[in-house]
């Protein structure tokens, strides 16, 4: 029919929507493009109630590169006559021409449930997954043929795992007692799902998710409804990802500003005291793993996320976090939500789901960093960002400090403090280095997370094994009474004196242990004359600042004992008195010929002032008696030696030490003063704790 025909039947009245698309189909016919387009543009949106006339108007729209225009009229036409097949895949098409790939896939999978042999959509979908990023899901599409292949020049070498593996990571995952869910993808349509398997979770399925061979999902409560970890989800939405579909490199970029984003929460975490763990769950999404102190309840669970996220940094733009929790809402209700297990193959784009470190890459062996995985109380956590105040995202760094007493202790103690920066550094340590943490800081209240945080940067590190280490520590023995705290003192001395027998080096000469009435030995009656001069110097000095020096703290109070000058002489015993006496025998400045045994054993009447109750030193205290138990005659200086020995000893007290206070250089006798008008001081409140000297 020519134009003029079709114009007339239009004037006389016949106006209808098929009318005007034959005016616009001759007009084409005729090369008139602008007034077939005209005609588009003001009459397709005519009511019609043909489908056949929408796909008419659909078709000449794509002829014009009018794409917008045309889908509109597809969807007009679908929604008259929804089983056309032929307009839903052009409708697919025009969705994939113009990067709206995710709309182009759902329409795409409504036409293989209906037909699954269409070549067309298959090939399409493929094309949609593949710009989407979606590798796997094209693969199952259109599997490639398998061939002989390229053969790689690094050899793959799996790894041997063992049960204890397989039951750290069940245990790191446990949820619901019965049941667990398998992934699948649909060789029609590319579509992930979950298949439910009604058995318990053993190391069968998790052995076969490690090595890739399927992809495991797990229920995260139990029927007591609770459970024992969480995680939030980092993630590009779906309108983003659709919209920058055809830009990869926006959205590789998008990508790494989310693992930079999911670091820093990690890192905000470390600093409010929370163990928090970042996995890179797919190409554009992360998850940061939470692991509880046993199971809570998912309600707790929830408030603890919710303030996580008041607190941590906010996300940038173009991307989401979101809690993963064990239920998701079905208008009304809740139903459970399975979570895909890390370490497994994601189904959608054929990548690992690996836990990354601090620099954002994969840790080398993921199985060995799962015994490092360390667990928190939740009530603690929650109390710790409260105590935040009301200014989200104030971002703490991993450096953040100890609690107070760790961090008095690493100040006052100069091995503690090395041993923790030997383990923070990442270095090996040895038996008796982790030995030494347990024993200090791990006795501190709080101190076992404390040493968790210490030596999760070792190599070596298992969250079990040191678990059950600090299970095993005695009950803190500076919490116990005075009496078994001078037990222990005994205890330490004898071991002190001991190692201190090693470092005489002049012939003749040999300490076994400490005798003191009388002494039995050279050395013994050095040390003995050497306390008491030092004595008579900490008693002047604590004389000068008007205390009682019979009324103490840590030796017994009884009659007759100055117990308060005994207490602060103890920190000046081994840098005055007994480095001199290894000196003046080492520099031969005495020798055994300055000694001479009595003949006969006296035994005082009198207590001696320096003997404290309790089991301190035990056996030691033996009167008179060497290593036999057998009697020996005391040993004394002669007049010669005595003389000698006052003068070395009066040299050392004029020698010049820096004070680790003022750092001024003061001689020990003036030190010994300073440190007693120190203590009075934190006695009367005018300072807040006493710092004894320390030997560096």
């Amino acid at each position: 029919m020519s134009i003029q025909a079709i114009q007339i039947l239009i004037r006389t009245g016949r106006r209808n929507a098929g009318l005007y698309l034959e005016l616009a189909r001759a007009y084409m016919e005729e090369k008139r493009e602008e007034s077939a387009r005209d005609v588009v543009v003001r009459r397709r949106h005519m009511h019609c109630d043909d489908p056949d006339v929408h796909v008419g108007w659909a078709e000449l729209c794509e002829e014009l590169g009018m794409a917008r225009q045309a889908i509109e009229c597809y969807q007009k036409a679908l929604e008259l006559d929804s089983e056309n097949l032929d307009s839903l895949y052009r409708l697919a098409f025009l969705f994939s021409e113009i990067g709206y790939y995710e709309k182009s896939a759902h329409h795409l999978k409504k036409i293989l449930r209906r037909d699954s042999g269409h070549a067309g959509a298959r090939k399409l979908l493929r094309h949609c997954y593949e710009a989407l990023g979606l590798h796997g899901q094209a693969r199952v599409l259109s599997p490639e043929k398998k061939g002989p292949g390229v053969r790689p020049a690094e050899r793959y070498f799996p790894p041997s795992i063992s049960e204890e593996d397989t039951r750290n990571f069940l245990e790191l995952f446990s949820g619901r007692e019965v049941g667990y869910a398998l992934q699948a993808i649909d060789s029609k349509t590319g579509d992930i799902s979950y298949e439910f398997k009604n058995a318990p979770l053993d190391h069968g399925p998790i052995r076969d998710h490690i090595f890739g061979k399927i992809t495991l999902a797990v229920y995260p409560l139990r029927s007591d409804n609770s459970i024992q970890y969480t995680a939030l989800s980092v993630r590009i939405p779906i309108r983003a990802r659709e919209t920058y579909a055809g830009q990869q490199s926006y959205l590789a970029f998008i990508a790494e500003k989310m693992r930079a984003y999911v670091l820093d929460l990690a890192n905000f975490a470390e600093g409010c005291r929370i163990p928090a763990y970042a996995e890179q769950s797919g190409p554009q999404s992360f998850r940061l793993w939470f692991f509880f102190l046993g199971f809570i309840h998912f309600l707790r669970a929830k408030e603890f996320l919710k303030g996580f996220m008041e607190h941590s940094p906010k996300p940038g733009s173009h991307f989401v976090v979101e809690p993963l929790l064990p239920t998701r809402p079905v208008g009304i209700g809740w139903v459970e939500r399975c979570i895909p297990l890390p370490l497994g193959i994601e189904g959608t784009s054929l990548e690992r789901c690996f836990f990354i470190d601090q620099k954002g890459e994969a840790y080398g062996d993921q199985l060995k960093f799962l015994k490092k995985v360390r667990r928190f109380d939740v009530k603690s956590a929650i109390r710790n960002l409260r105590s935040l105040g009301q200014v989200p995202g104030v971002l703490k760094t991993r450096s953040e400090s100890f609690p107070p007493l760790v961090e008095r202790l690493r100040r006052d103690c100069k091995v503690v403090d090395y041993l923790v920066q030997k383990a923070l550094s990442g270095h090996m340590m040895r038996r008796e280095e982790k030995v030494a943490l347990f024993y200090t800081i791990g006795l501190l209240h709080g101190g076992g997370n404390t040493i968790h945080r210490i030596l999760e940067s070792t190599p070596d590190y298992n969250y079990r094994k040191t678990e059950r280490q600090l299970e095993r520590l005695q009950r803190n023995p500076v919490i116990q009474d005075l009496d078994s705290l001078r037990g222990l003192e005994g205890k330490a001395s004898a071991a002190y004196f001991e190692g201190f027998s090693r470092g005489f080096l002049a012939e003749g000469v040999s300490f076994s242990k400490r005798v003191r009435r009388p002494p039995t030995d050279p050395v013994n009656a050095l040390l003995s004359l050497g306390y008491t001069l030092l004595f008579n110097s900490v008693m002047g000095a604590v004389s000068l600042v008007g205390f009682d020096p019979y009324l103490g703290a840590l030796h017994a109070v009884d009659y007759g004992r100055p117990s308060l000058a005994l207490d602060l002489m103890e920190e000046w015993r081994p840098l005055v008195v007994d480095t001199l006496v290894l000196s003046v025998f080492n520099l031969k400045s005495l020798t055994l010929e300055d000694f001479v045994k009595t003949g006969e054993i006296e035994h005082d009447s009198d207590r001696d002032v320096f003997e404290d109750e309790g089991v301190s030193e035990s056996a030691d205290r033996t009167e008179g008696t060497d290593a036999k138990g057998e009697v020996t005659l005391p040993v004394k200086l002669t007049d010669a030696g005595f003389r000698k020995f006052i003068v070395q000893f009066e040299r050392k007290m004029h020698q010049k030490i820096k004070h680790h206070l003022t750092q001024q250089q003061l001689s020990y006798r003036d030190f010994i003063r300073e440190q007693v008008r120190h203590f009075a001081r934190v006695v009367r409140g005018e300072e807040k704790r006493y710092q004894p000297m320390i030997s560096r």
